[in-house]
């Protein structure tokens, strides 16, 4: 019995120590994987370097106080995106990490430590005053946190990112446009001290970028360079360094949207010439419909930009469009009028010449009432009282009638009423009988008409009609004219367009 005891004993102890054992080893394992998830002694160490670097730190004095030399600001950029241009507006959208690096002595400390990089410190130290003198807005991100961090080196040198959304003013120049292309700058500009303070230069690499990032509907980004833009004001001098972006404008919208139609436009306003002169609603119907949708093409356009004084290259385009279109309405109102309202006929003169001057003309054979030479005829009027229309147009009736043949024929029934016609025509002169003759102390004086009375082809039908003959010069001057203003404009505009191109580099 003694002896049972004793054994259960031993194995209770046994057992005990075993648990004991196995306690340690898992305090042991949860006190290192503890020091693998910290560093205590590190955090610790970082915690008083910051409180050790702010407990003697005024953020409202800049580096090298009262030492004579300025702060250096190292500046560079991220270029993320573009975000618009609005040519209406005059401005740009652009996302940009802005990045400034200058050294602050107060800063220093072991190299052995290392102070990470962090927001929450940057309200606690002296940072450059920065602004950017263009901008008609500036928004600093703040999702999820505000988009800034600084990081402080063992050196004492400060690197401070922020992210920025900004809208800058671009003076746009629209002497080209739509074959045009834009310099749009970003000043960086110290706000509050002069150059003997403060004095910002560019880094080695001042823009980083990735291109394919870097798109936009209307333009292709030609590239970046830098500049120094130091100013001189009555409160001092500032220093100030800008960047350059270069836009080239892509003509393929504009091409359909604007060239294309006004050229179509344009050419459906010649159709005119290939109808028929009596076909007057067709006609200018047909002009005034192309003129009222150049207009309104033209409006488009212009809705976009903003309202210069200066000539565009689209306005003399859109001059010259219409300066065609226009022209083929009035080549037709002076079709219609010569081939319907003019007789074709031209005063010459007053006949009451001298008998030199007669002497100089050519002999002609004399003709009671006309001559014909060069198939033209002259037929003489002697002033006196206007008879009537009826007595003229009888007269010349009669005298074609016996000129042209003998027998009664339809040709020269054609050709008397085409003498009738011109004689009814010249009845209409007020002036052939009471002015002329109480200008002149000579009774016999005489007025001189002439015109082509008839023209005939093998089969006598009339060729000769002013208005036809315009309609088919305009068939051919009206393209022509065309196609060299073509010529001109594209060949001087395009090679305008052709700026040099700059790489993204100072």
């Amino acid at each position: 019995m003694g002896g049972n005891a004793s054994g259960l004993v031993a194995t209770m102890r046994l057992v005990l120590l075993l648990l004991g054992c196995f306690a340690v080893m898992t305090l042991a394992q949860e006190k290192e994987s503890d020091l693998k998830r910290r560093n205590i002694k590190q955090e610790n160490a970082t915690m008083n370097l910051l409180r050790e670097l702010l407990e003697n730190y005024d953020n409202r004095i800049r580096p090298y106080f009262a030492t004579g030399m300025p702060v250096r600001v190292e500046v560079g950029f991220y270029l993320a995106s573009f975000d618009s241009i609005r040519e209406s507006h005059m401005d740009f959208g652009v996302t940009i990490y802005l990045r400034q690096r200058w050294h602050d002595p107060r800063l220093e400390y072991d190299p052995e430590l290392d102070l990470p990089a962090t927001s929450h410190f940057v309200d606690e130290i002296w940072v450059p005053d920065l602004i950017i003198t263009n901008a008609k807005e500036a928004v600093q991100p703040d999702i999820t946190i505000k988009n800034r961090w600084i990081h402080i080196n063992s050196s004492g040198d400060v690197l401070y990112n922020m992210r920025l959304n900004l809208q800058l003013s671009c003076a746009m120049d629209f002497h080209r446009f739509p074959l045009d292309f834009q310099s749009c700058e970003a000043d960086f500009e110290s706000f509050e001290n002069t150059i003997e303070n403060v004095h910002y230069y560019w880094h080695e690499d001042p823009v980083e970028f990735h291109l394919d990032l870097l798109k936009l509907p209307q333009y292709e980004v030609d590239g970046v360079h830098t500049h120094n833009c130091t100013k001189i004001l009555k409160t001092g001098t500032y220093s100030c360094i800008g960047a350059d972006f270069l836009f080239r404008r892509t003509l393929g919208y504009y091409l359909l949207q604007t060239y294309i139609p006004s050229t179509l436009l344009v050419v459906t306003s010649w159709v005119s010439f290939w109808i028929q002169i009596k076909g007057s609603p067709a006609r200018v119907a047909l002009g005034v419909t192309t003129i009222l949708t150049m207009i309104t093409t033209n409006n488009g356009v212009r809705a976009d930009l903003p309202k210069v004084s200066y000539i565009k290259a689209i306005d003399i385009w859109f001059a010259a469009c219409f300066i065609f279109v226009i022209g083929a309405l009035v080549e037709y109102a002076l079709a219609h009028y010569l081939s319907y309202n003019s007789p074709n006929l031209s005063v010459l003169c007053l006949c009451g010449r001298t008998e030199d001057e007669k002497k100089k003309k050519k002999k002609i054979s004399n003709s009671t009432n006309g001559i014909k030479t060069d198939n033209r005829t002259c037929m003489i009027l002697t002033i006196e009282d206007t008879p009537e229309d009826g007595q003229i147009a009888g007269e010349m009736y009669d005298e074609a009638y016996s000129s042209s043949n003998e027998r009664r024929t339809p040709e020269a029934d054609q050709e008397a009423r085409t003498y009738t016609n011109y004689a009814a025509h010249a009845s209409e002169l007020p002036t052939i009988s009471k002015r002329a003759a109480a200008k002149s102390n000579n009774n016999n004086k005489k007025l001189c008409i002439k015109g082509q009375c008839k023209s005939k082809t093998k089969g006598g039908a009339p060729i000769y009609d002013d208005g036809k003959r315009i309609d088919r010069i305009s068939r051919i001057m009206f393209p022509l004219c065309f196609v060299i203003f073509n010529l001109g404009y594209w060949s001087y505009y395009v090679q305008q367009n052709e700026s040099p191109t700059h790489s993204f580099e100072d």
